[in-house]
């Protein structure tokens, strides 16, 4: 690229790579400290992995990203308050298709808590989830088993052979501290939480700068210049402090690839960390109908016939798209589907219309209604495949086995030059949720400012 082409921007004190929550969490922290920060974003807005949109035809906002509060997560809450912001908490009903009868969470529920309460006896070394299963839970039911394991998959977008069960137990015990079977919905929109940093961090001081594509970041002690791609334009920022919170997926790539960001030098420190985690696959579509026509539906169960009028949640664990849900307590025509782990990364990779004849069957194989008949009901879809996305590949991030310690490793600062946040740098048992990357925000802007 020709030197006309390329520009020196002004000189911050610190830069801060992503605009999702963790990145505005620290950049209003820092600049209410007084320091000048700049937030170098790739995407032409700003939340991340939050990504809300808005249909007419419906009364609250579809979510193509995160959607749930999962527990009273204290900044969460915090942050809706001070933004007036609505939440309503989920009805947790939970039934499953098992042995085609509906059979409700209170029947099976407690075998499945022995289960997972049952990690805690991992005391010393670590194994993945399925050889926790086959070595320690030889007595539970296929059906219990099958439900863990569509659990662990589908909230932790993981695989059941690769995740840390040490990680499992640590996020459960994080869970506990703030009520995490207890689930909410930002029913304004969960952007609210995004514009709610951004706000505050911008009447600090704060400069965000949109469709700013990081490249290259060239650093040593006390002194970082970072490249970006704007408008088939370069640009050169440079700062005393880089804060970093890119996804994990994107730490991930290989240097050669076209969506890597190259550090020069090298954060080796940092390999270990990051060979130790893993990016999950999600597939989440919401389905936009004329009416909720489920409502009108009834299923099998051993009590006799149940109706779905308070369907919730429904989970059915040989179809492709095995869970979905409805907005309950709002009443919409829209349903949500989602998988996790394997099943995502293989159907992530097909066409946005496969995927969607794929949540048409699976959805008519619940329902017990024809393929055909769900069509005619059928608006519209609505999906962001994560994976595919080139700033994040990838939902969220989970512990491998033996991988327990990573997301500390990958939190460290490196020589009080380069700072980490993000979901995946969690230490609290909170990887892979918002309120984890705010609260990582907070940390690493306290970090910064304290090395300033």
């Amino acid at each position: 690229m020709g030197s006309s082409d390329h520009e020196t921007a002004r000189y911050p004190e610190v830069l801060i790579i992503g605009a999702g929550v963790a990145g505005l969490a620290a950049a209003r922290t820092i600049a209410s400290s007084g320091f000048s920060v700049t937030i170098l974003e790739a995407r032409n807005r700003t939340g991340g992995r939050i990504y809300t949109v808005r249909d007419p035809r419906l009364p609250i906002p579809v979510e193509l990203g995160a959607e749930f509060i999962h527990g009273r997560a204290p900044q969460s809450f915090k942050l809706a308050r001070e933004a007036s912001l609505l939440l309503c908490e989920l009805p947790q009903r939970h039934w499953q298709i098992h042995n085609d009868l509906l059979v409700k969470s209170a029947e099976f529920f407690s075998e499945l808590e022995d289960v997972m309460d049952g990690m805690e006896r991992i005391k010393d070394g670590d194994l993945s989830f399925r050889d926790y299963l086959d070595e320690y839970c030889k007595s539970a039911s296929d059906q219990t088993r099958s439900a863990a394991t569509m659990f662990v998959e589908g909230f932790n977008a993981a695989s059941d052979d690769v995740i840390s069960v040490r990680s499992l137990v640590h996020q459960n015990e994080a869970e506990d501290q703030i009520d995490g079977d207890r689930q909410f919905r930002i029913l304004g929109g969960y952007d609210g939480i995004a514009s709610r940093l951004e706000t505050e961090a911008r009447s600090s001081g704060a400069r965000v700068v949109l469709n700013s594509i990081v490249r290259e970041v060239r650093w040593n002690h006390n002194s970082v210049s970072v490249t970006v791609v704007d408008d088939n334009k370069t640009h050169t920022y440079q700062a005393r402090r880089a804060l970093i919170t890119l996804p994990l997926g994107i730490l991930q790539l290989e240097p050669e690839d076209p969506d890597a960001v190259r550090f020069i030098p090298e954060i080796t420190e940092k390999t270990a960390a990051i060979k130790s985690l893993r990016m999950g696959d999600v597939l989440k579509i919401n389905l936009i109908f004329k009416e909720a026509f489920w409502e009108q539906l009834e299923l099998k169960s051993k009590q006799g016939r149940q109706s779905l009028m308070d369907f919730s949640f429904i989970h059915a664990t040989n179809e492709k798209l095995p869970t979905w849900w409805t907005q309950l307590p709002v009443r919409t025509s829209m349903l949500v589907g989602w998988t996790g782990g394997p099943s995502a990364e293989q159907l992530t990779k097909y066409d946005d219309q496969t995927i969607k004849q794929v949540a048409m069957d699976s959805l008519s194989a619940i329902l017990k209604v024809p393929k055909s008949r769900i069509e005619q009901y059928l608006q519209t879809s609505c999906f962001h495949n994560w994976s595919h996305d080139p700033f994040t590949h990838g939902a969220y991030s989970y512990a491998a086995v033996g991988g327990y310690h990573a997301p500390a490793g990958l939190a460290r600062p490196v020589e009080d030059t380069l700072f980490f946040a993000g979901e995946a740098t969690s230490t609290d048992g909170h990887i892979g949720t918002v309120h984890g990357a705010i609260e990582t925000g907070l940390r690493a802007g306290r970090e910064v400012v304290e090395s300033l």
